[in-house]
């Protein structure tokens, strides 16, 4: 989240500008809350709002008597310390994948084999109509139709039956079906009637 200010607000916090609490500030309008609290340049409410020519508040003469903390500087290891983590690192580098290597090898010493995945199943009317879609198309030899049962293949592949089921019927029932093509589809269907039961009876 960025602030008004950006970063001279925390950096500068402690020493008001001429603008001290002349406007809102937009996150304590939104959130009625501000990261910055009390030290923010901006009014929260208008109770905190002043004239760019009223006085400084006495909240903020304090605040530019406030002195900044400088950061203390931290001693510095000896050399010959820094040395040492340097040769540490480096042999932690070299060795340790070694060290994993060998722990992946006893772990798969005594990790028993994981189970072979299962075959899934097909479903026997999908196997049905696969078949019927298949075989129709030495009944029905028209390109067009022989498209359509292709498509309908693939639909029984995902489980789409309602699409192949529809496709047949409309196939079947069309009126330039003659009496021959009508009768081969009934020996089909038979046939398809006893797969699918010797199908289920084997699941």
């Amino acid at each position: 989240m960025s602030y008004q200010f950006g970063g001279s607000q925390l950096q500068q916090q402690n020493v008001p500008n001429a603008k001290y609490k002349t406007m809102l500030c937009r996150h304590y309008q939104a959130t009625k809350q501000c990261a910055i609290g009390n030290k923010c340049q901006f009014a929260h409410g208008t109770q905190e709002q002043r004239q760019i020519n009223d006085p400084l508040p006495a909240s903020a003469l304090s605040a530019m008597a406030t002195v900044i903390e400088q950061p203390q500087n931290k001693p510095q290891p000896p050399i010959f310390q820094s040395i040492a983590q340097i040769i540490n690192i480096l042999f932690l580098a070299n060795t340790m994948p070694k060290i994993i290597v060998k722990m992946a090898k006893i772990v798969n010493i005594f990790t028993l084999p994981s189970p072979p995945p299962q075959v899934k199943q097909e479903d026997p009317m999908q196997l049905v109509f696969q078949h019927i879609s298949f075989e129709m198309q030495y009944i029905f030899p028209q390109d067009d139709i022989i498209q359509k049962l292709k498509i309908a293949q693939e639909q029984a592949r995902v489980g789409n039956l309602i699409a192949v089921a529809e496709c047949i019927k409309s196939i079947i029932h069309a009126p330039e079906r003659t009496q021959e093509e009508i009768l081969k589809y009934t020996n089909l269907y038979n046939q398809a009637v006893t797969y699918f039961n010797q199908i289920s009876q084997a699941n």
